[in-house]
């Protein structure tokens, strides 16, 4: 446990209990300066808001770190970097989306977190919301997430059923989302007067189910690894005695791109669309047209978030067995999709490389490395890591992101 110490000037330490510099995460975020981290211990808090500042929001090490509301960034300047680890959402408001991200030019990490929409409650004439909303972000990447849009529900008196939410909505963005799982939420039932009798009800409409992530306005997504799912169609109501009809909600789309020139690259993942509802027909597995699969096997690495400083920190690499891998590293963060590469380079400029070495005969390797450690005068440091892996094919493919943030 690295922050076993009281929080210095730029490190706080966010604990409901009262042992730390915060009782919740929003008034450390309001004192908080640029390069500044929050170590946030087990507890149920409160969502937050970030404003123009670049900061690293993490889980401490073992934490259970649970939100109730959402989490919003309005705006981030090009220069500035975001990371969130560790954390489990939970929107708990109609028309709010457990992260909603808007006009962010500079660089966002989401890593290792549970983005939940909220689930309308049953006889209210309201939609689930989303896991994630994304408009207008230049970089933005998910790695080990699960994003989940919410249910839509039936109400009573011969009302038609909500759509269920997707688990992502992006508009106008750059997006990698790798080693992650997003599922849309179901579509609401159909419902009849009283659930007695027809009265005037000939039929009531079935919702359809939430996309897995629906892409608008020439949105770029790249995805690996990951699993893509439809939320299930609703079951429409058709009068018994009156002669009315039945419709029935479709299930949604593993990936809907069909939106306003959205494209999307996808390597060795999984998209199954939504079971419809009644006698509906399933969504798509990928709706669209510019899309590319891509050939390969998706690699990783894996390590912790939080490294104390003087100690060597552990990697792990899966790949394909034999490979070769190279670890790189820079304090900056970037987004370049190389096509030869099968991915996007997060790892900004000044890259230096950190280790050099070879995958066994099960196509694992674990191996301890060095990172800088934390001079006079600096409380913490954040290190973007990424691998490029090379087959005996000598082709060649870029791992998920990885961030590891030294402290004291």
């Amino acid at each position: 446990d690295v922050s076993t110490s009281r929080a210095l000037a730029d490190v706080f330490i966010v604990d409901e209990s009262g042992s730390g510099d915060f009782l919740d995460i929003q008034p450390a975020i309001d004192a908080a300066q640029d390069g500044d981290v929050l170590i946030v211990r087990t507890g149920v808090y409160g969502g937050f808001v970030v404003g123009d500042k670049a900061l690293q929001v993490l889980a401490d090490s073992g934490a259970s770190v649970r939100l109730t509301g959402r989490v919003a960034i309005p705006h981030l300047s090009r220069s500035k970097q975001l990371g969130v680890h560790g954390l489990q959402i939970q929107g708990t408001a109609s028309g709010d989306a457990a992260l909603d991200v808007d006009s962010a030019q500079g660089s966002i990490r989401i890593r290792a977190c549970t983005l939940e929409g909220w689930d309308a409650p049953d006889h209210s004439y309201e939609s689930g919301t989303e896991g994630a909303r994304i408009t207008s972000a230049a970089d933005i990447s998910f790695d080990g997430c699960v994003l989940s849009g919410g249910d839509s529900h039936q109400y009573d008196y011969c009302t038609d059923g909500r759509d269920g939410a997707p688990a992502l909505v992006a508009i106008d963005s750059r997006i990698a989302i790798t080693r992650s799982t997003l599922n849309g939420g179901r579509g609401g039932d159909g419902d009849k007067l009283d659930g007695l009798e027809c009265w005037g009800c000939g039929y009531s409409a079935a919702g359809i189910g939430g996309d897995g992530a629906l892409l608008f306005s020439a949105t770029f997504l790249f995805t690996s690894a990951s699993f893509f799912g439809g939320g299930a169609g609703g079951i429409g109501w058709a009068c018994e005695s009156g002669g009315g009809w039945t419709i029935c909600g479709p299930g949604g789309d593993g990936i809907d791109l069909q939106q306003g020139g959205s494209s999307a690259k996808i390597l060795d993942c999984t998209l199954v669309g939504g079971a419809g509802g009644g006698s509906c027909g399933p969504g798509q597995d990928v709706r669209g047209t510019d899309v590319e699969f891509l050939l390969g096997i998706a690699k990783e690495i894996e390590g912790q978030p939080l490294v104390a400083s003087g100690t060597p920190a552990l990697v792990s690499f899966v790949g394909e067995p034999l490979d070769a891998v190279v670890l790189i590293a820079s304090t900056r963060s970037d987004f370049l999709y190389l096509p030869f590469l099968r991915g996007v380079l997060h790892v900004g400029p000044w890259r230096r490389t950190l280790v050099i070495g070879e995958l066994d005969s099960t196509g694992q390797w674990s191996t301890h490395v060095h990172l800088p450690n934390l001079g006079a005068g600096s409380e913490n440091l954040t290190v973007h890591l990424q691998s490029v892996f090379k087959n005996a094919l000598h082709e060649r493919t870029v791992s998920n992101p990885l961030s590891a943030t030294i402290v004291h």
